[in-house]
């Protein structure tokens, strides 16, 4: 592959706005943002200085590679109007087969990387894992070659493993946010900032650079302390669904440290 490649993104959401901004750097040209709501697609297309349509028969024919950074959801119909072009072309998520473009395309594959993306949210992409799959051992090179231009941490992973891969991380990312948001509106309901947890999260995560989860584990739960897990579920009795989710994440943890 050259050393400039013509990238053409399809999509203007929060992870293709993310590569729009971190390709340049690595030696793409990003020629064109596709989207269907043509807005959107001038925004971001702006922002770095690249063409915009929201007309799928004028995409680009002469790119190098085909991002489409889209939901799970909307990338089976756009694939389906997507004209058959050279290039590579690569979907981004952790969930959808490689198959998606079975009879679609000739070169095709997945660049899917691991993290949360929140647009305006800088990430720093030479940290991030990146997850390759193609449809051949030429496509699979081109595709971890784009990646290794990215970042550091290049894996091969085929749908099933990356399904795998995708499930934990909506344990790891999404479930825990979801619990920070239970903690918010706990010490919103006492006139309490939600920054006071932050200390004693960033040391949570930062415990797991050295130690594996099981033993990172501390609170009521991985003690067994049963009267102060009590305590705090008639705390929560105004909220039974936060109850319930206190009750099963115990029980869990209680489980595991003493399995």
């Amino acid at each position: 592959m050259s050393n400039f490649l013509r990238v053409v993104i399809i999509g203007a959401g929060n992870v293709a706005t993310h590569l729009a901004k971190a390709m340049p750097k690595c030696g793409f040209v990003i020629t064109q943002i596709v989207n269907r709501t043509i807005e959107h697609a001038q925004q971001l297309a702006i922002s770095i200085g690249a063409d915009y349509t929201d007309n799928f028969e004028e995409i680009n024919k002469e790119a190098d590679i085909y991002i489409y950074a889209v939901t799970d959801a909307a990338l089976p119909q756009i694939v389906k109007q997507i004209p058959k072009l050279t290039g590579l072309h690569a979907h981004v998520s952790g969930t959808v087969p490689i198959s998606i473009f079975l009879n679609k395309q000739t070169n095709y594959g997945v660049i899917y990387p691991l993290q949360t993306f929140s647009k305006y949210q800088k990430v720093d992409f030479t940290k991030v894992p990146i997850f390759v799959e193609g449809n051949t051992e030429t496509s699979t090179l081109q595709a971890t070659s784009i990646a290794k231009r990215l970042t550091n941490y290049v894996y091969t992973a085929n749908s099933e493993k990356r399904k795998d891969i995708h499930l934990a991380a909506v344990f790891a990312n999404n479930f825990t946010n979801a619990l920070y948001n239970i903690s918010h509106n706990i010490l919103k309901e006492h006139n309490l900032p939600f920054a006071i947890l932050l200390p004693l999260i960033n040391e949570g995560v930062a415990k797991l650079e050295n130690l594996p989860p099981k033993e990172a584990q501390t609170g009521p739960a991985a003690r067994n302390d049963l009267t102060i897990m009590q305590q705090h579920m008639e705390r929560l009795s105004s909220t039974p669904r936060w109850k319930e989710i206190y009750k099963l994440i115990s029980d869990e943890i209680t489980h595991n440290k003493h399995a």
